[in-house]
């Protein structure tokens, strides 16, 4: 890729690059069709998802709730 400036692209294009995606099921065929990095068609499909569905599920700490408190001890 080119050294570019960093810009943002608008929701449609998004959304035509998840549809396409979807559609061909090859993302990084999509990444070049457009002149993109194949992890921005993933991240595109992440943020259409987190958009319309609800945000994806996130890893959750296996450290309690209580880890670095002491117990019993008032606040």
């Amino acid at each position: 890729m080119p050294n570019t400036r960093r810009h943002s692209n608008d929701l449609n294009f998004k959304l035509k690059i998840v549809i396409e995606a979807e559609a061909v099921n090859n993302n990084r065929e999509i990444a070049r069709e457009y002149g993109i990095f194949e992890s921005m068609v993933r991240r595109s499909e992440d943020d259409s998802q987190a958009r319309f569905h609800g945000p994806l599920p996130t890893k959750r700490s296996r450290a309690s709730s209580t880890v670095g408190r002491l117990e019993g001890a008032k606040i």
